[in-house]
């Protein structure tokens, strides 16, 4: 917020949709927290399984096409991305880090770099048994989330983006793996 150009945007100012003033902090933050809850929440008529659902929308005509049927990887591409996350990955990874906010655990992409000799076995084991058994823990599924104004009356709840405050040591996982897809966009996409 310090560089923004809105520099009077405050959360203790939003108001009610009718532009009444909260009696409390409490009532003002479950305002904002169904506010978003409301946005997020997908319609209860999205099926949540998935399966098939790509090759349905797309359908019989457009999969045999040979621009798409080129487009696919073959299984030995494919195996190369079924492989665990290496240290040498996770090296990279820190190395393209920018000086991102913090997450919950308070660790910054500076901290992590300076320390990364420390860092980066526990993190590379831990990868590989998230990898191994698909699942994150929970500290990696959650985020931070701070609201950021945008132009306009910042009183106004629609005046606020919401940004999510990601672990970076997730990041740097993350960032590891979008490297490795990076390797197929040629492939994939035109």
């Amino acid at each position: 917020l310090s560089k923004s150009k809105v520099t009077d945007g405050r959360l203790v100012d939003i108001v009610g949709d009718d532009d009444s003033v909260f009696t409390s902090d409490k009532a003002q933050k479950e305002y904002i927290r169904s506010y978003y809850e409301r946005i997020y929440t997908p319609p209860p008529s999205i099926d949540e399984n998935v399966t098939g659902c790509i090759n349905r929308f797309l359908g019989n005509d457009i999969l045999a096409n040979p621009i798409l049927t080129n487009s696919k990887l073959s299984n030995l591409e494919s195996s190369i991305f079924e492989n665990p996350i290496s240290l040498e990955e996770l090296d990279e990874s820190i190395k393209q880090a920018n000086n991102s906010a913090a997450g919950l655990d308070g660790y910054s992409n500076g901290f992590i770099k300076k320390f990364w000799n420390i860092f980066r076995t526990p993190l590379h084991r831990y990868c590989t048994c998230v990898t191994q058994k698909s699942f994150l823990t929970n500290n990696f599924r959650s985020a931070l989330i701070k609201l950021i104004p945008k132009k306009g009356d910042t009183t106004k709840i629609k005046n606020w983006r919401p940004i999510s405050l990601l672990s970076c040591f997730y990041k740097t996982i993350s960032r590891a793996i979008n490297n490795r897809l990076k390797k197929c966009i040629s492939i994939v996409y035109s």
